[in-house]
Order: C-alpha cells, then sequence, then structure tokens
C-alpha cells in the first residue's frame, strides 16, 4: 500500500477565516471482476479520506471539524464563499468519480444507464429502485452479472492516476 498526503488551505473570501483540508490518498493493488468485461483482473484501487479544520480569526491552531469522509463537507464550501484551490477542485472531481472504485454494483453498461436515467439512482439508498429501472429497461443482468450481486471493480485510467500524482506531488508518506 502507498500512501500520500496533502494539505489545502480554503480561505473566506470576506474575513481572515479559514479551512485547513489535510487529504489522504491511499493506493492499493486488489484482484477483483472488471465493471467491462467481468474477468478477473489486478487494479489500483482508490480511497481518499481527511481531516478538516477551521479558524475563525486567521491566527492560532485551526479547531477540528470532522474526519473522515469530508468530501460533502468540501463541496458545501465550495457553493458558498470559500476559495477552493483549482488541485482540491480538481481532486474533489477525482473523489466523487473514484474513491472506492473497488466497490462497484454494476457493470459499466449497467451504471451508465441508472446515471443517465437519474443520477440519484447510484446512490446506495437507492438501490431497490436502481433495480426496478433496470429490469424495466431489460439490463438488470448483463452477461450474467446481476446488478448487485458483487462488487466490480472500475479501473483508474492513467490520466487520472496521472493527475492524482501532480496534486500530490512529492507528499509520499510510506
Amino acid at each position: 500500500m502507498e500512501k500520500y498526503q496533502r494539505v489545502f488551505i480554503i480561505r473566506s473570501k470576506k474575513s481572515p477565516a479559514y479551512f485547513r483540508a489535510v487529504i489522504e490518498l491511499e493506493l492499493e493493488k486488489e484482484k477483483g471482476r472488471d465493471w467491462v468485461d467481468l474477468r478477473e483482473k489486478e487494479f489500483i484501487v482508490i480511497s481518499l479520506s481527511g481531516d478538516l479544520y477551521f479558524s475563525s480569526t486567521g491566527r492560532g491552531r485551526p479547531a477540528w471539524i470532522s474526519s473522515g469522509q469530508i468530501d460533502m463537507t468540501l463541496r458545501e464550501l465550495d457553493k458558498n464563499d470559500w476559495n477552493i484551490p483549482y488541485e482540491l477542485e480538481q481532486l474533489l472531481k477525482i473523489w466523487e468519480e473514484y474513491h472506492l472504485n473497488d466497490l462497484t454494483a454494476g457493470t459499466k453498461k449497467q451504471m451508465e444507464a441508472l446515471k443517465e436515467k437519474d443520477p440519484e439512482l447510484l446512490k446506495t439508498s437507492n438501490y431497490d429502485k436502481a433495480v426496478e429501472y433496470l429490469k424495466s429497461i431489460g439490463l438488470y443482468e448483463d452477461r450474467g452479472y446481476r446488478y448487485g450481486e458483487g462488487w466490480l471493480i472500475k479501473p483508474i485510467p492513467d490520466e487520472v492516476m496521472a493527475r492524482l500524482k501532480a496534486i500530490f506531488q512529492e507528499k509520499y508518506l510510506r
């Protein structure tokens, strides 16, 4: 396993307040079934998590806010009066698309059909609705794989891996 870490400062547009986001990237090789051809292969799996701290004055030690999957909180900051660094915006896009890429419930064809119909169907809480929709269009079973019967792996494209390496640069931990 490889671990990388990067600190991002998110400044307020109106005051000296700021957030400090400490993001950790883990890369691990794992065997699993490819979501495209359903064959067993070795993949790189990515996991992103972080710690978020806040300072209202811009001075002193920031106070801890949250840990773990802080991507949703960071996206909310992006919608409000905070300056999100460009590289963090890029990382959030990768986080949304590829975090835990070894836990994909459907084949590429199934997932694209759900995303096209309604991206909300991709959420775990909408599993029954997703199954119902896939059955209605004849895609519940794709080449013998029934949606949700196991986990498939969504490969990380080379350009995404290159972008991750550029974002984390030489911030290798172990």
